[in-house]
Order: C-alpha cells, then structure tokens, then sequence
C-alpha cells in the first residue's frame, strides 16, 4: 500500500514538473527534436501558421459564379463534410493564430513555454530553445 501511494506522489510530481512547449511557426517542417523532447516526457505542440490559407485555398477549390452561388457551394461542402466536422478543422487550421493572440506574440517562430511562462523567438531547435529557457529560468 505504501509503494502505491509513493509510486502515486512519484507520478504526480512528474506530471506537475513536466514542461509543456507549444511552437507556433510557418515552418513547421523546420521545427527539429520535437519528438525527442517528447520521449522525455515534455508535451510538444506545433502550430501552422499557415493551415488557415491552406484550408480557405482548399475550399474555395472550383467555386464558380457570382457570390451568392459560391456561398451556395461551400455550404453545401460543409454538409458534405459535417458541421461538427467542419468546425472542428477550422479550429485546428487556425489555432496558430488563437495561440498567437493569447500570448501577444509579435513574431515566429516562437516557442512557448509552460502556457507563457517564458517564450523564445527565432529558434527552429526545440533543444536549443529548452537551453535558452533552462539558462533563463536558473537566473530567476
């Protein structure tokens, strides 16, 4: 019972000490050991910047005629597809641009780290950006 209650207080404290980043960039190909800090135990999200355009582009893919006959179109894509369906993509193609707002980011890529505790501009590196924020945060 007491090994239980140590393994529970053992998993506990690394949940609360495990470092979240979240990347929003333009380049989400660029974005490097992402998967490596994942491995240990870190939670790493990439935001596209731009799966927005890309979504727009893609559903305004052959639409013809006068305005009100695309409106007429892309809602009949949408049924297609499923409201439900549809709003959940549009959230995800344009949570980049939430995460940017909520955080008054003024540029990318931008790393952020533990829900803005600190952010780092300007590095594609996720290891690199954990030293940065590591050195930042032993100086506190």
């Amino acid at each position: 019972m007491i090994n239980l209650f140590i393994s529970l207080l053992l998993l506990m404290s690394t949940t609360v000490n495990a470092l979240t980043l979240e990347v929003i960039t333009d380049h989400p190909n660029q974005i490097r050991d992402a998967d490596k800090l994942r491995q240990q135990g870190m939670t790493v999200t990439v935001y596209d910047l731009t799966a927005g355009d890309r979504m727009a582009n893609e559903m305004s893919k052959g639409l013809t005629g006068p305005d009100q006959l695309a409106h007429k179109q892309v809602q009949q894509r949408i049924a297609v597809i499923g409201r439900n369906h549809f709003e959940a993509q549009l959230k995800q193609a344009f949570q980049a641009v939430i995460q940017s707002v909520a955080y008054q980011l003024d540029r990318h890529p931008a790393v952020v780290f533990n829900q803005g505790e600190a952010v780092v501009y300007g590095v594609t590196d996720l290891k690199t950006a954990l030293q940065l924020y590591q050195h930042w945060k032993a100086s506190q």
